[in-house]
């Protein structure tokens, strides 16, 4: 696991060593007495590979299970606020009971990630991020999210999936599954928001505009920080969006940030799509409110063959159904 980490590492953000959380991430996978099945469990990878990285954007962006298979999704939130509060980020203790309260007694599908975002700027600075399941319904009960924020707005349909925690910027953000429709449906719900332009831009960015999107499963987060300032972003899926043209992919990670994204990463993406090598996963569309700019990023991670037979986590979490099959991060 670390070997294939590394290799992808360096050649998606040019880092030589792995930034000591993922690195520290990697340790307690790679400790499992299920050494068969770590690879291929999780529900944060299309491969069930439990360790994503996103490519796109500014910075170099990881997201990782907190713990091996064999520990209960019920405790993996009280480690990632354990590992982010030994990095001096720990959450509000207030929001983390908060989170704990409604968990309790859920039946959960991974419990909590953690991520991290490493800025070029800021070598060897992690900035963490904890990922925790909530319920579905809008606004999420208990937590403290803007009841006041135009929910009803969203289409009929549309479920919570996890609540994001970043501390060192006093930013929340609620990440929503979205039932298939077309995006003029969230017409609404941005203008309300102060995105009514947004989708101009993603308009022009996608192959064949917004029709791209249209009918597919997609998510929307909806980000706050402690500036009061919104922001929202569409997710789907790779294979969602270029089912049969990987290059199209390409093609749109090439439109990146200068210096984030070079040769050998689009030459794995090529193939990720397929059966090669890598697999890409969400493909990010952060919108712009006055819709000049489409901010866009991928989730890459190794591929692994397909899981066979049946798993020892059985009664636990992603594993509950023994021919589970892995998911993507919010199941778009």
């Amino acid at each position: 696991m670390r070997r294939t980490l590394e290799r992808l590492v360096r050649e998606a953000a040019g880092l030589r060593a792995l930034p000591p959380p993922l690195d520290a991430a990697v340790t307690r996978l790679e400790e499992s007495t299920w050494p068969e099945v770590v690879t291929r469990w999780s529900r944060l990878t299309p491969s069930g590979f439990p360790v994503e990285l996103t490519i796109g954007g500014d910075a170099f962006r990881w997201t990782a299970e907190v713990a091996p298979p064999e520990v209960a999704d019920s405790a993996r939130l009280d480690l990632a606020v354990a590992i982010l509060a030994a990095h001096g980020q720990a959450p509000d203790p207030a929001l983390a009971g908060a989170l704990r309260h409604a968990q309790a007694g859920a039946g959960l599908r991974f419990g909590a990630w953690i991520g991290g975002r490493e800025s070029p700027a800021r070598a060897g600075s992690s900035r963490l991020k904890l990922y925790a399941e909530i319920p579905p319904e809008l606004p999420p009960p208990g937590l403290p999210v803007p009841s006041s924020f135009p929910w009803g707005l969203l289409p009929h349909g549309a479920r919570a999936r996890m609540l994001g925690v970043e501390p060192a910027r006093g930013r929340t953000e609620v990440y929503v599954r979205l039932p298939e429709v077309d995006p003029l449906d969230l017409l609404p719900f941005l203008h309300a928001t102060g995105h009514g332009a947004a989708l101009g831009a993603v308009e022009r960015g996608l192959a064949d505009g917004l029709g791209r999107l249209r009918g597919r499963r997609l998510g929307l987060s909806v980000a706050r920080g402690s500036d009061g300032a919104t922001e929202l972003a569409l997710f789907a899926s790779a294979r969602t969006l270029f089912p049969a043209g990987p290059a199209m992919l390409s093609a749109l990670v090439n439109g990146m940030v200068s210096g984030m994204v070079n040769g050998p990463v689009n030459a794995m993406l090529s193939g990720a799509a397929g059966t090669g090598a890598w697999r890409a996963g969400l493909v990010t569309l952060g919108l712009d409110p006055e819709g000049r700019s489409l901010r866009t990023s991928v989730g890459i991670s190794p591929g692994t063959p397909a899981r066979t037979g049946k798993s020892p986590r059985i009664g636990v979490g992603a594993y509950s159904c023994p021919d589970a099959r892995p998911r993507g991060a919010i199941d778009v």
